[in-house]
């Protein structure tokens, strides 16, 4: 962001004998940005005009002193004069007092700067950028702008553009801040007949502009934030939709675009239309600009159908449109968004499509009306909170500013790599029961008091879902910043409420600096000992759990290393300002490493983490037993996107296992409604065939879930001798659900 500095006296000195030197006078080229759309309307258009009317009169005109240009915008921005179309006070006095308001629905404020930057603040239009004129506009609306801004505010900014900002009752506070040079640089007032108090705010800052006495030091951008999508509207075409209706989609659709740049460098908009069949109306490289993307918008007509066919449009676009031939940039990370907009329940099925989508890393939102099946909306989008509904086609455009929101801040995913998001429900061993975990945690000033109590809660939840005891997770908790301190050991509670009373009165103290290289090395030598409760000599699986919010001031490298040789997996989570090079060194493996934004993105990865703890170390069998595994999975629409990191998970398993008819023995049975075996534990003879059987398990779309028929199937028909199961001669029996 730019920033104001008052240059020091000695400095501003000499820098006014130099202007004087050169122009006499103090000079600047001002462009007044006008709202001239309906919600200003005519009345307190003239109140605007008056106000820069007197404005100018109280400053220095002339083509060597203060210039100036007016442009009125709306829908689209319109000339009223340029900087050099008067050369006189009463010239340019005189064609304000001549202006009316051009009227216009919407307010294209990102589109109206880039336009001056194009045609005003040129040297042909009287622009003395060139002579080191300081260049300003003033920015006068009534509400928020109706289409992007981000790239007016890189104009503005990387052009070292003075911008002065006055907002009527209904703009919007961010984009005020968003635009203007600083926050002295803007007001909002409730009324537009009050505008003309401004003058003694705005007054000194444009002849402080003009005599050189504010600087802007120019911007420099190290990293241009990537603003790049790719959005697919998916319109419900069927007979429930209406010709009015079909209208305001294409006016909901039109508000979500029109907030965006459109290039192929920015934001590609497919749109497709569908009922018994589905029509594409445009690919996402169709439109190169705004200016051919909109006018396709308004001219989309109902194309007619009898079913809603939801799955079918749904397989459509993940085959059709999000492909590198249709342009979809899915390939460069960029991220692909499908909006849904419905009227009622699908008429075919829609839960593999739905999942489909979902493993493709497609976010789908679920734009209903009217809609009366609220469970298929969730089962489509990608995450619950991309689900909106409204009552009606009207009440549809009350929610693109929502919308609009999840697009512009939904990214790529924040979790490095996912694991499996599984939980582990019944066993009937001991199999991935016992864990000796450490929580190190940053005490430091990156996390602060208030942040701290997040990470805290974080913790507990963890804690709260595993089974605590001496022979079964055992924790310990430690804080650190510049060194590490110890809050309990892994002996010193045997209890789940124990831990998490003394949890909830922990209190960080703070810290500049962090050590984590440090607190590692501590860990290791001091909390994984047999004195403290570790059972590494028992071969219970020993992990490290960090959760840091910064750069560590030593090298993390050694302690990581020394940890993983004998054998210590570590976890590592990096928040906000962790670098992600770092936590990746941290962690035993790049799956185990995960980054989030902020301390309340912790939330999301919490799934992810439990699978990690209760996944890391799955060889805790007694090899030299025989051993019958059969693993019950979920096969319902439920399991949704989470099914191909079960497989990747059996597939774990199985490489670990020594596979053979006198050795260990695998079978996977899945179920909902019914249980169906997709290979029992006599069907393969090799580990090779056994891994093969796994690779080739698709995604099921089964609607209820019978548990308890499924566990009597599987103890009549999977764990007898008939089907292969070797319980007689001794081999142990495992059973392992995954719902």
């Amino acid at each position: 962001m730019a920033k104001l500095r008052a240059v020091p006296l000695l400095a501003l000195f000499s820098l006014i004998c130099y202007i004087r030197a050169q122009q006499a006078q103090e000079s600047a080229d001002l462009i007044f940005l006008i709202d001239g759309s309906a919600s200003v309307g005519s009345v307190n258009f003239q109140y605007i005009r008056d106000f820069i009317v007197n404005f100018i009169d109280s400053l220095e005109i002339g083509p060597d002193r203060i210039q100036i240009g007016v442009v009125q915008f709306s829908d689209e921005p319109k000339t009223e004069f340029y900087l050099n179309t008067y050369s006189t006070k009463i010239e340019v006095l005189d064609a304000v007092k001549r202006l009316q308001p051009k009227g216009g629905d919407d307010i294209n404020t990102g589109e109206a700067v880039q336009y001056i930057v194009d045609n005003h603040l040129i040297e042909s239009a009287g622009s003395r950028a060139t002579e080191g004129v300081p260049q300003a506009v003033v920015i006068i609306t009534s509400r928020e702008s109706s289409d992007d801004i981000n790239q007016a505010e890189l104009l503005l900014k990387q052009g070292s553009i003075y911008t002065f900002y006055i907002g009527g009752r209904d703009a919007d506070q961010n984009e005020l801040a968003q635009l203007s040079t600083d926050a002295s640089f803007t007001a909002l007032i409730s009324e537009f007949r009050d505008i003309g108090q401004l003058q003694q705010q705005f007054l000194p800052l444009v002849s402080a502009m003009a005599r050189r006495e504010i600087i802007l030091e120019p911007l420099v951008l190290s990293e241009v934030p990537d603003r790049r999508r790719d959005i697919v509207f998916l319109m419900d075409g069927s007979r429930g939709v209406k010709p009015g209706s079909l209208l305001k989609m294409r006016e909901f659709i039109l508000k979500v675009v029109n907030k965006f740049t459109i290039g192929p460098n920015a934001v590609q908009v497919a749109v497709v239309q569908y009922s018994d069949t589905q029509t594409t109306e445009f690919y996402l490289t169709t439109h190169d600009s705004k200016n051919k993307l909109i006018p396709a918008v308004k001219k989309l007509r109902l194309r007619g159908g009898n079913e809603r066919n939801t799955g079918a449009a749904l397989e459509y676009v993940l085959r059709e449109h999000f492909t590198a031939s249709r342009g979809s940039r899915k390939e460069q990370n960029i991220p692909q968004f499908l909006v849904l907009i419905t009227s009622g329940r699908s008429a075919d099925d829609y839960r593999i499509p739905a999942l489909e989508l979902k493993i493709a890393g497609i976010m789908a939102f679920s734009v209903s009306v009217g809609h009366p099946d609220p469970i298929e909306l969730q089962e489509i989008a990608f995450a619950p909170y991309l689900v909106f509904q409204t009552p009606s086609f009207q009440s549809l455009l009350q929610i693109p500013k929502n919308v609009i929101a999840k697009l512009s801040t939904l990214g790529p995913p924040i979790v490095i790599t996912e694991e499996p998001t599984i939980t582990i429900t019944q066993v009937t061993t001991t199999m991935l029961i016992k864990r000796d975990i450490v929580f190190l945690i940053d005490e430091s000033n990156n996390v602060g008091q208030v942040y701290f109590s997040l990470v805290r809660d974080f913790i507990i939840k963890i804690i709260q879902s595993l089974s605590i005891g001496r022979d079964a997770v055992q924790v310990a908790v430690v804080l650190y910043s510049d060194d590490a301190r110890p809050v309990f050991y892994l002996n010193s509670y045997n209890t789940q409420s124990e831990i998490v009373a003394h949890l909830n009165g922990l209190r960080p103290k703070g810290g500049r600096t962090l050590n984590t290289g440090a607190a590692l090395d501590y860990v290791h030598k001091n909390i994984f000992t047999k004195a403290t409760g570790s059972r590494i000599e028992e071969n219970v699986p020993q992990m490290v759990f960090i959760v840091t919010a910064g750069t560590s001031a030593d090298d993390v490298r050694p302690p990581a290393e020394a940890l993983a040789q004998e054998g210590i997996a570590t976890i590592a989570v990096g928040v906000g300002n962790a670098q992600e090079e770092e936590i990746k060194r941290i962690a035993y493996h790049g799956h185990r490493a995960f980054r989030v934004a902020d301390f309340q993105s912790l939330e999301t990865i919490w799934n992810t983490v439990i699978s990690s703890l209760i996944y890391g170390g799955v060889t805790q069998i007694p090899s030299a037993l025989k051993k019958d595994i059969v693993f019950l999975i979920d096969g319902s629409a439920g399991m949704g996107q989470s099914f191909l990191q079960v497989r990747e998970f059996l597939v774990q398993v199985a490489q670990q296992l020594d596979i053979g008819p006198d050795k260990d023995q695998m079978a996977v049975v899945r179920y909902s409604s019914d249980p169906s075996i997709d290979f029992g534990l006599d069907t393969y003879l090799t580990k090779g065939e056994v891994l093969e059987g796994i690779r080739r398990l698709t995604p099921q779309a089964g609607r209820l879930l019978n548990t308890g028929a499924a566990l009597d199937f599987i103890a009549r028909e999977v764990f007898s001798p008939s089907a292969g199961s070797r319980r007689d001669i001794g081999a142990s029996q495992i059973l392992v659900l995954i719902t």
